[in-house]
């Protein structure tokens, strides 16, 4: 579902994002689709690339700050990907998405229980 809502928000930018961009420059907006589909093949490696690229051109892009959490969680990186859930929680206050999976990531982390809440 959390999957399902990441799409959809970021099909909703898509037509906004392709107006900033020319043909001969980067667009941010692919590479986080490219780096949704490395994440449903389990290609995470890959998947994490896709969305810093995408941050790079793009760095107030939520949805792959997200998304890069998601991979580096994937890759048992654990403290990377709190901070890019904190740092996607910045850039979109108002989103459920990020503390939900913030406080999932730490009620499995031992000892981490209580700051989940």
């Amino acid at each position: 579902m959390a999957f399902a809502l990441v799409l959809a928000c970021a099909h909703g930018t898509t037509a906004q994002d392709r107006d900033e961009f020319d043909e001969t420059s980067a667009d941010p907006v692919k590479l986080f689709n490219r780096g949704q589909e490395a994440h449903a093949k389990k290609e995470y490696e890959r998947a994490l690339e896709l969305y810093e690229e995408a941050l790079q051109i793009k760095p107030e892009f939520a949805e792959a700050e997200f998304q890069k959490a998601a991979a580096l969680v994937a890759l048992k990186r654990l403290p990377e990907a709190e901070k890019s859930y904190r740092r996607a929680m910045q850039l979109r206050p108002v989103w459920p998405l990020p503390p939900a999976a913030l406080g999932l990531m730490l009620v499995r982390t031992a000892g981490r229980e209580k700051e989940a809440e």
